[in-house]
Parts: C-alpha cells; sequence; structure tokens
C-alpha cells in the first residue's frame, strides 16, 4: 500500500521523517532504525548505495584523526574565548 508513485513526495516524507527522528535521536541511532526499512524501498542493491559512500567516509575518518591528533584545531576557539 503506497502513499504515492511520486518520488518528490517520498523524499518529502523521508526529510520529515528524519526532521521527527532528530528531535529524539543522535544522527547514528537514526541511521540504524531507518536504513534497513527505507533500503528495501528504493530496490538498490546494498553495494550500489554504499560504493559512493566510500570516499565520503574515507574523509570523514581523516577528519577525525586530524582532530585527534592535533586537538588545537578545536581548541582554539576555546582557548581564545576562556584563556588557557
Amino acid at each position: 500500500m503506497a502513499v504515492s508513485d511520486s518520488r518528490w513526495v517520498f523524499l518529502v516524507l523521508v526529510n520529515l521523517l528524519l526532521l521527527v527522528a532528530g528531535c529524539f535521536l543522535n544522527a547514528t541511532a537514526i541511521l540504524v532504525v531507518i536504513v534497513p526499512i527505507l533500503l528495501p524501498i528504493s530496490k538498490e542493491p546494498l553495494e550500489r548505495v554504499i560504493r559512493p559512500l566510500v570516499p565520503l567516509l574515507l574523509v570523514m575518518v581523516a577528519m577525525l584523526a586530524v582532530v585527534r591528533f592535533i586537538p588545537e584545531i578545536t581548541l582554539f576557539v576555546p582557548r581564545l574565548l576562556y584563556g588557557k
């Protein structure tokens, strides 16, 4: 039983669902809960969905490493405001 066959309606509904879920959960929890529900709806194989995301994941891991090993990057503004 479909609400609509329009892709635009589907995208709006998913965005509303994510907006409401974002009021109660963090992004990781939302992905863990919602991706298994929405992936079968998209009728796309998992490999086709994940493969384009690998470069973004690598950038996120690299930035995490930079922030972890060079804490001055994230502590610059607090130290500027509150002093050492």
